[in-house]
């Protein structure tokens, strides 16, 4: 009788806890897919390494030590991406200041080098974004299928200029 409890209570809690670990498993690959495969491929590597050299950790504190140690290289990993998205997007305002200030001299010789002046001026007017439609489009079809929340993919159309249509 006292597994009956257990049967009943504890199959169910087991099921529902690898559920929650699932679904959140896979909301992290999708988000970024990239940073994941990159992160498991890298720390396979070097795992396999140092277990083929010294042998497995036995030791829990080495084992703590091991853990400790991948979930700070993975706040990096996320701090420094997030810190991208960032910097991109205030270098590109300062790339607008710059070319709208009466200071700059060099600013008919930067139209001149492009191909398509209009699209410039547009951008740094602030009337259009620094790509279109069809090139934030044609990224996410490649980079970022199914990838982060309407909020990250707002950091998405932050990058570089580019000057095709």
């Amino acid at each position: 009788f006292a597994r009956l409890p257990f049967l009943f209570g504890g199959w169910p809690l087991s099921a529902y806890i690898y559920y929650l670990t699932w679904r959140n498993f896979s909301i992290i690959f999708l988000e970024y897919r990239f940073y994941a495969i990159l992160y498991l491929g890298i720390f396979t590597i070097i795992s396999l390494a140092v277990c083929y050299r010294m042998g497995p950790p036995e030791d829990e504190r080495s084992l703590n030590l091991m853990e400790w140690s991948l979930q700070i290289i993975a706040l990096a990993l996320i701090y420094f991406f997030n810190q991208s998205r960032i910097y991109t997007r205030m270098e590109l305002e300062n790339l607008r200041q710059f070319c709208n200030s009466q200071n700059s001299k060099t600013n008919w010789q930067l139209v001149s080098r492009l191909k398509r002046p209009n699209r410039m001026a547009s951008f740094i007017t602030g009337d259009s974004d620094h790509v279109s439609a069809m090139e934030f489009s044609y990224h996410s079809e490649i980079y970022c299928q199914n990838e982060g929340s309407d909020e990250e993919n707002s950091y998405l159309e932050e990058g570089y200029i580019t000057d095709d249509d």
